[in-house]
Formats: C-alpha cells, sequence, structure tokens
C-alpha cells in the first residue's frame, strides 16, 4: 500500500476522533463547537481533555508502530494478550500519573475523587484505554493485510514474468545460428528460398522480442510464429523426415498466453527426429 494512502488513513481516523470526541453539539441552538481550540491553563476540564488526548495518541502510535509489528501473530494468541495487557497497564498508569498525581501537585486538582480505590479506577479505565488500542491494532490490521495483498500481486506477477522468460529463453541459441547459416548457404547458392527464410527468421524475432510481451495474444499470431519456426526447423532437417503441421481454428482471433503452444512443436523436433 502506498505511503501516501496510509497517511491518508490516518488522516481519515483521526478526523474522525476529532469529530466524534472533541467536539460538542448544541441542538438547542444548532452549533458545532471545538472546546480544544478555547484551551485554558485556568480549567481543569481543558487540561484533563489535553492529557487524555496526548495519551490516546501516545498509545495508540506505541501499538501501531511496536507492538503490532513485533507481537502480533496470529498463532499465538498468548503473545498478543500479553502485548494488550501491558498497552492496557501503560495507559492506565500514565493516566494515573498525569491526572492524579502530576496535576495535583502543579495545579492542585485531579480527575477523580479523592478515595477512589485501585480496582475501580482501573475498571473505569478499561473502557478508555481499549479506544486508542483497538483502533490503532484495526488500522494497522488494514493497512497490513493491504500491504500483504500487494506483495503477493507483486510475487505473482513476478512469478509470471520469470515463467515467461524461462519459456522465452528455451530457443536454443544453436537453432538461431544454425538457421543463419542455412540462410548464409541458400543466399550463396542464390535459391529462391533465401528471402523467405530471411523473412520467416524476422518474423519469428519479431513474435519473441516484442509481440510475446504481452499478456495474451490472438492464436493466429502463435500459429503464424509456429509455422515460421517450422519452415526453419525444416531447413536442417536431413534424410527422408517429414513434417505434417495441420490446424482446424474455428476463432482464429481467440486469446491465449504467448508461447503456449510452442513448446509442443520444439518437443517434436527434438524428440521426434
Amino acid at each position: 500500500m502506498k505511503k501516501k494512502y496510509v497517511i491518508l488513513l490516518h488522516l481519515l481516523f483521526w478526523l474522525y476522533y476529532i469529530m466524534q470526541d472533541l467536539t460538542v453539539f448544541d441542538f438547542k441552538q444548532q452549533k458545532i463547537s471545538f472546546p480544544i481550540l478555547a484551551f485554558d491553563f485556568n480549567k481543569p476540564e481543558y487540561l484533563l481533555m489535553l492529557s487524555f488526548t496526548a495519551i490516546y495518541i501516545f498509545v495508540f502510535y506505541l501499538n501501531y508502530l511496536v507492538f503490532m509489528p513485533k507481537f502480533f501473530d496470529v498463532k499465538n494468541v498468548k503473545r498478543i494478550a500479553l502485548s494488550f495487557l501491558a498497552l492496557f497497564i501503560i495507559f492506565i498508569g500514565m493516566r494515573y500519573l498525569i491526572e492524579e498525581v502530576l496535576f495535583d501537585i502543579l495545579f492542585g486538582f485531579h480527575n477523580y475523587y479523592k478515595g477512589v480505590t485501585v480496582t475501580y479506577y482501573i475498571y473505569d479505565n478499561l473502557a478508555y484505554s481499549s479506544l486508542p488500542i483497538m483502533a490503532s491494532s484495526v488500522l494497522w490490521f488494514i493497512v497490513n493485510m493491504l500491504r500483504l495483498q500487494k506483495e503477493q500481486l507483486a510475487l505473482l506477477e513476478s512469478k509470471r514474468e520469470t515463467e515467461i522468460n524461462f519459456l522465452k529463453s528455451q530457443i536454443n541459441p544453436h537453432f538461431i545460428f544454425n538457421t543463419l547459416n542455412n540462410i548464409y548457404y541458400l543466399i550463396f547458392e542464390k535459391s529462391e528460398k533465401a528471402l523467405p527464410a530471411v523473412e520467416q527468421l524476422s518474423g519469428l524475432m519479431r513474435y519473441m522480442t516484442y509481440e510475446s510481451q504481452n499478456e495474451t495474444i490472438a492464436l493466429q499470431r502463435e500459429i503464424a510464429y509456429i509455422e515460421n519456426f517450422i519452415a526453419l526447423e525444416t531447413m536442417r532437417i536431413s534424410g527422408d523426415a517429414q513434417v505434417f503441421f495441420k490446424k482446424n481454428i474455428e476463432n482464429p482471433e481467440c486469446r491465449i498466453p504467448p508461447l503456449l503452444l510452442i513448446p509442443f512443436v520444439e518437443n517434436g523436433f527434438k524428440h521426434g527426429i
């Protein structure tokens, strides 16, 4: 997945977060306000909002950038559970340290009423701490799945190109050299077969160089390639060997992968003569 799309997903999420948690809609006056824009250090609610948002962002990216890439493993549920437990502890511990201890020392107020038990504090913060953990996990999972899908497609494409290149490499260089020698001999003898042989070799090389780069090609183009190959191979055959090539094509424009049929013809010459 391209980096710009990942950034766009993050921006959309934080836009949703701002609209969902940092905005206030007044139904009576039909107005939307953003309390965070009117930040005032003298008001405890603004400091608490700021501290909660900062902790939310920290835990969100701690999970997204560190815990999920390092500890997420579908085959190891225990490992995932322990990583989530660690994130819960970090979120709740940071919130308690900042809002209940640090704010009390610096500003003389704290979030929860005095005398609240540790058990109640942890229980009450489970829902709050789950928000950044779950959100970052889902976002990481989406991005990672899209990335893996892209890598798999690239791998399949690379495999396909490798297979095509392998097929292309099957043209024996000795075949080219022998064909050129045969054409040279025909030209030397001033044979009428020389020019057709040059044209056939040209068509064969053109097909290999350009047309076989396509994913599919018309069946008649593959057949033309095969006919040129047969004609050039036949020139090299000595003795009484004969080649028969029959075709019965209903749809010559039928699309097939290039070089699909030539291995059968090559094997015919290799093993049949």
